[in-house]
């Protein structure tokens, strides 16, 4: 004797084109968020969608992304099909040419299995940095004030994988860290980066000087203005 089993519902069809579909479509969403601008809009952007299609519930934010994702199996949740999971990264086209090249949405082959489909969505990919701001703003929620300071990323302080600009702007915040990594740089006989030394970015900092700081709202407001910071500013303490 054979037991019948269920059919299995045909899988929707994901696509980046209408946003709201990917919400409706998925089961989970997984916001991933490293505390920077871009990281932020997206989170923003998507739970602003999310709470249109009636989809909040569906949002999960974790550190150990990877280990939500493959906890998640459709066959045991009752949908009766692979349950389709969104990664979503708030990662921009206008960052570098490597993430240019990037696909808004790609399946994810090493996390998909007979239980699950797992999709890396870039919601922002397209974004201008004046449409992160512009997010951010009407989120009234405060964003991390190293990018009032001058810092164009949010990383460690002297992150290899920053750019020169950055390193100087963070060598005049943090005068004393620079010098102890220039330090170390001369005792072990190796540059910071192939390219650029400590020491250099040391000299820059020490000719320009320290930065003084800056008060809440000046890197919005160089994007976007007086008129909309000052807005965001009285919905911020309000």
């Amino acid at each position: 004797m054979t037991t019948a089993q269920m059919p299995l519902f045909e899988e929707p069809t994901m696509t980046a084109d209408d946003p709201l579909d990917l919400l409706r479509n998925a089961d989970l969403v997984v916001l991933n968020s490293s505390g920077g601008k871009d990281s932020q809009a997206m989170v923003s952007y998507v739970a602003g969608l999310a709470a249109q299609v009636g989809a909040l519930d569906k949002i999960v934010k974790r550190d150990v992304v990877r280990q939500v994702i493959r906890s998640f199996d459709g066959r045991y949740t009752g949908f009766w099909r692979r349950g389709i999971a969104l990664d979503c990264l708030g990662i921009r086209a206008a960052e570098s040419s490597k993430r240019k090249r990037k696909l808004p949405l790609t399946q994810d082959s090493a996390l998909t299995t007979r239980g699950r489909s797992v999709f890396t969505w870039l919601p922002i990919h397209t974004w201008s940095d004046e449409q992160v701001w512009q997010q951010i703003a009407e989120s009234a929620l405060p964003y991390s004030p190293v990018y009032d300071q001058g810092m164009s990323r949010l990383s460690c302080s002297f992150c290899v994988l920053a750019s020169e600009d950055d390193l100087v702007c963070a060598a005049r915040l943090r005068p004393g860290m620079a010098a102890l990594y220039a330090d170390l740089e001369t005792r072990i006989g190796h540059r910071f980066k192939v390219d650029l030394a400590m020491a250099d970015v040391v000299a820059q900092a020490q000719a320009l000087g320290p930065i003084a700081p800056q008060p809440r709202g000046t890197a919005m407001r160089r994007h976007l203005g007086d008129q909309a910071t000052d807005a965001y500013l009285r919905r911020l303490t309000a």
